[in-house]
């Protein structure tokens, strides 16, 4: 271990307030601070989740994976945005912890993060949806059915090989040229719930990007 820079990331976690009265709190900041200092500033800017990450590390000796569900469904561009960079960032950090505490391997690491990555496509796919269908109408097919929107994951997205640095690629798909969407054609619609989409994922804010 890395003994210089676990002393660094403790004093850093005192400076910043993180709680650090149980051995498993001091555990958890020193060794992401030796393993993982580019972890280390999430940590440090979450004391509440930092707080939550050690004690479930001292009442049930290991982490769960991460999850990022959608707790309602978003209507609101900048609160999407802001819900997946923190979603993000959560689960980044509960990802690498695992695999520091030996957890998860690295091919289960992998496997994790690219269902996170994948629940965040989801997410900013559907609230893009919801934007563009409350402004211009749904797509409809001539039959009167909604048309749908897969999206392809490419690269070690699709093969669940993300590693924590990781950018994703994505081919949006949508089912017929034919019907329309209110005054616009499908196509238009759809080209913008893809623009939205990617918008939400990857345009940086103040909270970083997802």
């Amino acid at each position: 271990i890395d003994r210089e820079a676990a002393q660094y990331a403790l004093q850093s976690a005192r400076e910043a307030g993180l709680p650090l009265e149980s051995d498993a709190a001091r555990d958890q900041v020193a060794r992401t601070g030796a393993a993982a200092p580019a972890v280390l500033p999430l940590l440090l800017a979450r004391p509440p989740l930092a707080a939550q990450l050690s004690r479930e590390l001292a009442v049930h000796g290991r982490l769960a994976p991460a999850e990022v569900t959608e707790p309602e469904p978003l209507l609101d561009r900048e609160r999407a945005q802001r819900f997946l960079r923190q979603s993000r960032d959560e689960a980044l950090l509960r990802t690498a912890l695992r695999e520091l505490y030996g957890h998860a391997d690295v091919d289960r690491t992998a496997k994790e993060w690219s269902s996170v990555a994948s629940a965040c496509t989801d997410i900013a796919i559907a609230v893009a949806r919801r934007i563009v269908e409350a402004r211009q109408g749904s797509p409809l097919a001539p039959a009167g059915r909604r048309v749908p929107v897969p999206v392809l994951g490419m690269g070690k997205l699709a093969g669940e090989e993300l590693n924590l640095g990781s950018d994703i690629d994505l081919c949006y798909f949508y089912g017929t040229d034919e019907g329309a969407a209110g005054e616009r054609t499908v196509h238009e619609h759809f080209a913008r719930v893809g623009s939205l989409a990617t918008s939400l994922l990857a345009d940086v804010a103040d909270d970083g990007f997802a």
